[in-house]
């Protein structure tokens, strides 16, 4: 190991693996930044564009990086429509169009519920989308530990909890 790498930021290391794990760690906006922006790997940028909260930087992400697995991430995580809609419209490749679409209709989704008061949540196992009406909030949880909500149809597979390995899950009110 040269003295150089010693004094060397450490999402500038030469090393993949080192860079990986200190953009895995680091919550510093400006680091993720450059990180998305400029570093070589794409698997690194990925990360960096997961924790990062810059839209106008999200934006140029998503419009413009070479990895389309890169302008997906980035997308997820827009929240401008205006963006949203021109990359729908206009991106050349499908899967981008198609993420931006369907990100455009998830927002949609959440206003709308938030509107009539209706909670939308993930299933803790299979990521399905739980919509709970507003009086009741009902779904499953965990008898043993409360762990929830749980959809209907891991309910039927028989699916263990992922906190506490029980498999009984109740209505929760």
């Amino acid at each position: 190991m040269s003295f150089l790498n010693l004094i060397r930021p450490k999402w500038n290391h030469p090393d993949e693996a080192v860079r990986l794990s200190f953009v895995e760690k680091t919550e510093n906006q400006t680091i993720l930044a450059k990180v998305a922006g400029k570093e070589p790997l794409w698997l690194i940028r990925i990360v960096a564009v997961k924790k990062l909260k810059n839209q106008i930087l999200l934006e140029q992400i998503a419009m413009h990086d070479e990895n389309v697995s890169v302008r997906i991430g980035a997308v997820l995580k827009l929240k401008n429509h205006v963006v949203l809609e021109e990359i729908k419209k206009n991106d050349k490749k499908k899967d981008v169009r198609e993420t931006a679409a369907n990100r455009l209709k998830r927002i949609l989704e959440y206003k709308m519920a938030k509107t009539y008061g209706i909670k939308i949540v993930d299933c803790r196992i299979c990521n399905e989308e739980l919509h709970l009406p507003p009086p009741k909030q009902e779904g499953y949880q965990c008898q043993k530990c409360g762990w929830s909500p749980i959809c209907e149809s891991c309910i039927r597979k028989g699916s263990r909890c992922g906190k506490c390995g029980w498999c009984v899950f109740v209505v929760m009110m």
